[in-house]
């Protein structure tokens, strides 16, 4: 009975690391670099609004930050990349939205 209640205790907290390490690792992110991407989204001329923003990957060359539209109509990835000091709009992807026409996902959630 004592090896049942152990091995459920580290099924548990392997779950709990599997899912909440990504989550952890793209709210640090999105503390250290969030602020250089926070009104970003308007360079895809489609997304109007956003609800929060989550920066997804970030390094000296790149950037993928994942942006949820008002409502949560949609949400979208988008990708930017440095030229000559400055973020730029590099590529966008809607992976969720409200009418069906994206419904992408990804596991784990924050990767």
């Amino acid at each position: 009975m004592k090896k049942k209640k152990v091995l459920i205790v580290l099924i548990i907290m392997a779950c709990i690391l599997v899912i909440g390490i990504p989550y952890i690792n793209v709210e640090i992110k999105t503390y250290k670099y969030g602020d250089q991407f926070k009104d970003r989204y308007t360079d895809t001329n489609m997304i109007t609004g956003i609800e929060y923003y989550k920066v997804f990957s970030y390094s000296k060359a790149r950037a993928k930050v994942l942006y949820v539209e008002l409502g949560h109509e949609t949400v979208n990835f988008v990708w930017f990349k440095k030229e000559k000091g400055k973020w730029m709009y590099d590529n966008w992807e809607t992976i969720w939205s409200q009418n069906g026409s994206a419904d992408g996902w990804t596991f784990p959630f924050y990767r």
